[in-house]
């Protein structure tokens, strides 16, 4: 599933209680594509996001460690209010409202200097097309702001403005609890043999249930006449796995261009599809959501790539039509070279007939000797006349030979244009994802040709540039800014990056493995000691106008160390 309906979100929010209850929030973060965090220092992991995407498509809800993406230096009245209510404040509980897609956030602020503590309900309505964040006052149940305001214009059912009283989202009443319905509490209304009559089904009779969980329901199901036993047996089959005690998440992807498809907590979820498994549901859906963000904009480099080679293409072809309308024929090049020639041989020249526009004579250079008419000027000499053909002859010629030689050159440029249209066509787009490791952490997966890596002994990743084009792809789409970035000084070599994923005390041991694997892939091998530049990605810029992969960099520190390859790294 793409959008976490609402079975799944349930245990996603038991997940996230053990998290966030008690955090503090020190900060409010708007990010795009509709994107909203909120930085909390907790007790348990120090400090993290607890990140919510209302984007029509995307609707999710996750902890992370760090931030999915750039803050937006965006200030709007949602910016303002959330800060000024809820920074400084601790969560108390987050709970969903029934087993709809809306979580409910409380906060207690005792900071507030002007009226003292307070509560407020931060309110996550992750409802598809109408998604929407609301900040409300706990006590009155005003709205005090929302990510987005819902007048008459917009709805004229549900409004969403300041002041008002905040109301849930329509949900219809009546469906059954699956949990309930599993421990045969509850059944469905009507006789013992029911008509599944497809996964609106499920949909219309039971709690937490979209459109995927429908599709799969009613693929064990089938569309013909059932019983409870065995719709509660393809209940049983969906919710086991979630009350064990470690139970998968797992993230699908399409096998042939590697774009994200959903997550869910079964293998067979999606057909024919690669798997990567996760140890919780907020894991999964931070890996689903970076997935996607990096195969929307590998996907929308590739169009802007296709657009700009078919723009070429066309222009190209425009060029080559205009050439050949203008290319002069070859016979009227003959032709005129034939007359010239005839003209040098003026007293043998046998001549049928004269008029005003020049005359008639016999070819003599044809077998046949076939008539052909010679244009003469008046004005100008028979030998003036015959000058001037010759010279219109090496002018036609000339330009002839230009413009094949563009010809060729541009057909040359639409062959190559053609074969990166097919590649493109053909070529899946290849995504740097991410895969849960034992330890908790998150450890790189692929990434594009010309970039190796090996996990350190504290669970770090040592990545390594082979060439110009892997070098740059390594800083600009695959290190994160407070990633270490190490190079051998004033001496040609690959650039090396340690991801930090542990930040232990034994840090400092793989900054030492970094920074003798880039002595080891310079061109300083052979020396006894080399020095190595070490700074924080997020200090590298590239240099405008110079070669590929070459950077610029301040705040660095210079390490010098001996080229070799360290003990205890694990190529993956």
């Amino acid at each position: 599933m793409q959008t976490l309906e609402g079975l799944p979100l349930r245990f996603l929010i038991k997940e996230l209680k053990t998290t966030i209850t008690g955090a503090r929030i020190q900060d409010v973060l708007l990010l795009p594509q509709k994107g909203f965090a909120l930085r909390l220092y907790t007790q348990n992991t120090s400090s993290g996001y607890l990140v919510t995407y209302f984007h029509p498509n995307v609707n999710v809800l996750f902890f992370s460690s760090q931030c999915p993406d750039k803050k937006l230096n965006l200030v709007n009245h949602w910016i303002q209010t959330t800060k000024k209510n809820l920074v400084g404040g601790h969560i108390t509980e987050i709970e969903q409202i029934g087993w709809d897609r809306v979580v409910r956030l409380f906060i207690r602020n005792p900071s507030l200097w002007e009226s003292g503590e307070k509560q407020f309900y931060l309110i996550f309505e992750l409802t598809g097309r109408n998604a929407n964040l609301v900040l409300v006052e706990a006590d009155s149940q005003r709205i005090l702001s929302a990510a987005r305001f819902i007048g008459q214009k917009e709805s004229s059912l549900r409004h969403i403005l300041p002041d008002l009283v905040y109301s849930l989202p329509p949900y219809p009443e009546g469906k059954l609890d699956p949990l309930l319905f599993w421990e045969s509490k509850v059944f469905v209304p009507g006789s013992e043999a029911i008509v599944v009559d497809g996964p609106g089904w499920f949909i219309r009779n039971f709690e937490g249930v979209g459109s995927f969980l429908g599709k799969y329901l009613w693929r064990k199901i089938g569309d013909r006449p059932t019983s409870h036993q065995e719709i509660r047996k393809a209940w049983e089959e969906i919710l086991q796995p979630l009350f064990k005690e470690n139970y998968k998440v797992y993230l699908f992807f399409e096998k042939a261009h590697q774009r994200p498809l959903g997550i869910f907590w079964k293998e067979d979820g999606y057909s024919d599809a690669q798997t990567l498994a996760f140890s919780t549901f907020s894991e999964a859906v931070e890996a689903y959501l970076r997935a996607l963000h990096n195969w929307q904009k590998q996907h929308a480099l590739k169009e802007s790539r296709l657009k700009e080679l078919q723009k070429e293409l066309e222009t190209i072809r425009w060029e080559k039509e205009k050439i050949v309308s203008s290319l002069p024929d070859e016979e009227e090049i003959e032709t005129t070279r034939l007359k010239g020639e005839l003209l040098k041989l003026w007293p043998n020249l046998e001549i049928v007939k004269r008029d005003d526009a020049g005359l008639i004579v016999r070819n003599i250079f044809s077998p046949s000797q076939e008539e052909i008419h010679i244009a003469l000027d008046s004005a100008l000499s028979v030998t003036q006349n015959m000058q001037n053909y010759f010279q219109l002859y090496r002018k036609l010629l000339k330009r002839a030979t230009m413009a094949k030689k563009k010809l060729a050159i541009l057909e040359k440029r639409e062959s190559e244009i053609l074969g990166k249209l097919e590649s493109l066509a053909e070529d899946s787009t290849k995504i740097a994802y991410y895969e849960q490791s034992e330890g908790g952490t998150f450890s790189p997966r692929r990434f594009p040709p010309g970039i190796t890596g090996y996990r350190t002994p504290q669970g770090n990743y040592i990545l390594i540039g082979k060439n110009a084009r892997a070098n740059h792809l390594l800083i600009s789409k695959v290190a994160s800014r407070k990633d270490l970035w190490f190079h051998a000084r004033d001496i040609p070599g690959s650039h090396v990056v340690l991801k930090i994923i542990n930040t232990s005390q034994k840090l400092r041991e793989d900054v030492e493995r970094a920074a003798k694997l880039a002595a080891f892939y310079s061109k300083g091998r052979a020396e006894s000691s080399v020095p190595i530049i070490m700074t924080e990605v997020k200090y590298l810029r590239f240099a405008p106008g110079s070669d590929l992969g070459k950077v610029l960099f301040r705040n660095e520190k210079t390490l010098f160390v001996q080229p070799e390859f360290p003990l205890g790294l694990e190529a993956f």
